[in-house]
């Protein structure tokens, strides 16, 4: 899989989870069991902004050559995809 097609994939999930959890914190929250205040809506959202960041950067450096911040940059999505991922399997 070339980066182009990675990049394309992983910008269109990150978008669709960020958008989810912006305009539909409650739901995402409810789905995995949790208590819904709001509190939690806000921070859902916070983090809704941040995925879909992610995501839109994905979307802009998919055309772009491997280079030394193209690395980083997917070290540091990595490190967030698979960070939450654990997450998301026990929640």
């Amino acid at each position: 899989m070339n980066l182009n097609v990675l990049m394309t994939i992983l910008s269109a999930v990150a978008s669709f989870v960020g958008v989810f959890a912006i305009v539909r914190p409650e739901q995402f929250l409810t789905s995995k069991g949790a208590s819904v205040t709001p509190a939690v809506v806000v921070w859902m959202r916070e983090v809704g902004v941040l995925i879909l960041a992610q995501g839109i950067t994905c979307f802009l450096l998919r055309d772009e050559a491997i280079s030394r911040p193209v690395r980083a940059f997917l070290v540091g999505a990595a490190v967030t995809q698979f960070g939450l991922l654990p997450i998301e399997i026990v929640a």
